[in-house]
């Protein structure tokens, strides 16, 4: 068995120059069930789900009184000032920049509803149905990660992996490597209750262009149906026409079944 093939792309012979292209894809796996840690991880969610409600209802009030909207960076810098006071110390239990990209989202949701993509304002959202939080850059650490082996038939083995939140370890099943850049990490809930990570990755792939130093023309014809610059004529498929036979036979067996049961009958 080997680990994490990088695959080459087959040219054939002919001249080739590869050009690169950086993407992002995302990786989603399955956390391990365990209670005690997942209450951890639920109660986050729940903190969540506070920040955006509070910040929902701070843009209708302020928009009710002034008529004018409350920025992304004003939002930034007063959901920190707000972890500090007394009143919501809850919002500590929450990463400082995750409460931030919480308020990334209030503000990507208005900008959505301001350039008429969404079909009205955004809504309050109850706790148990708010569905996920965002890690920006930091507050995480991967511990193991990336341990896959590859079969002869070129597929993975699935893999444990260890991930680190605020001093609690948690494992999740890998099913293929990431083989990228980690750029953020989301904690996603779905509907029926399990925990999942999500990770996006920013990866560079080869994109290989093939030539020859050859050009070509072709040529469509009423009597021919193709013609290259070398003289060689293809005629047209015709795929219909190669099953016209096919067609009747089976066509003529079904009446011959009709009739028969006709006759019976």
């Amino acid at each position: 068995m080997k680990k994490h093939p990088q695959p080459t792309p087959d040219v054939g012979g002919a001249e080739s120059m590869s050009d690169s292209i950086t993407l992002r894809k995302m990786y989603k796996y399955r956390l391990f069930r365990a209670d005690k840690k997942d209450r951890k991880l639920r109660h986050k969610l729940f903190v969540a789900s506070t920040v955006w409600n509070h910040f929902i209802a701070l843009q209708r009030r302020y928009y009710r009184l002034t008529k004018k909207y409350i920025s992304l960076n004003a939002m930034n810098k007063h959901v920190l000032k707000l972890r500090k006071t007394q009143r919501f110390t809850l919002w500590r239990d929450l990463y400082s920049q995750v409460c931030q990209n919480v308020c990334w989202c209030v503000d990507d949701a208005y900008q959505r509803f301001f350039h008429k993509l969404a079909k009205g304002r955004p809504r309050f959202r109850k706790a148990k149905k708010y569905a996920s939080f965002t890690f920006p850059q930091s507050g995480y650490q991967l511990v193991s990660f990336n341990q896959n082996e590859v079969k002869d038939d070129e597929k993975y083995i699935r893999a444990r992996a260890n991930l680190k939140i605020e001093g609690v370890t948690y494992r999740f099943v890998q099913h293929r490597p990431m083989l990228g850049e980690i750029k953020t990490l989301t904690v996603k809930r779905d509907s029926v209750g399990r925990l999942w990570m999500v990770f996006s990755v920013e990866e560079t792939m080869s994109i290989p262009e093939t030539r020859t130093g050859k050009s070509g023309g072709f040529d469509f014809g009423l009597k021919t149906f193709l013609t290259d610059d070398e003289g060689r004529a293809y005629t047209s498929p015709q795929f219909f026409a190669h099953n016209l036979g096919v067609g009747g036979v089976e066509a003529r067996e079904i009446g011959c079944e009709d009739r028969s049961f006709r006759a019976n009958d």
